[in-house]
């Protein structure tokens, strides 16, 4: 576990608006989020990406592009990519569960860098 803003986590879990349900924050600090005035910004490059399934084994390779970035709010039973924020690693997750302060999910790491995924057991 790291602290909120860490440079080693790739995916943070926020109440921003302090409403009902957390979201998922994705550290990304490229077009359009960056500030071009910034000096030794940081070079975050974390996504998220839908994959439209409810099927984890249905996500045998991340996607190229599509990633959003920043505030994301998940829903339940959902699979999404992950891209890290070094923007060179991917995983997939399933979302099992949002509360107001967490979210659960499973999860497969690929760290080797490429975009194929295993299965969850």
């Amino acid at each position: 576990m790291s602290n909120w803003g860490s440079k080693d986590a790739d995916l943070g879990v926020a109440n921003p608006s302090h409403g009902e349900a957390a979201s998922f924050f994705l550290m990304n600090n490229h077009s359009p989020y960056t500030d071009p005035n910034a000096a030794n910004q940081d070079p975050a490059d974390a996504g998220i990406a839908d994959m439209h399934t409810r099927n984890v084994e249905d996500v045998q390779e991340a996607p190229l592009t599509h990633y959003v970035a920043n505030y994301f709010a998940p829903q339940v039973d959902h699979v999404y990519c992950i891209r890290t924020r070094d923007g060179k690693h991917f995983a997939k997750i399933i979302v099992t569960d949002v509360e107001k302060d967490r979210i659960a999910f499973d999860w497969v790491f690929q760290p080797s860098g490429t975009r194929l995924l295993t299965s969850i057991p």
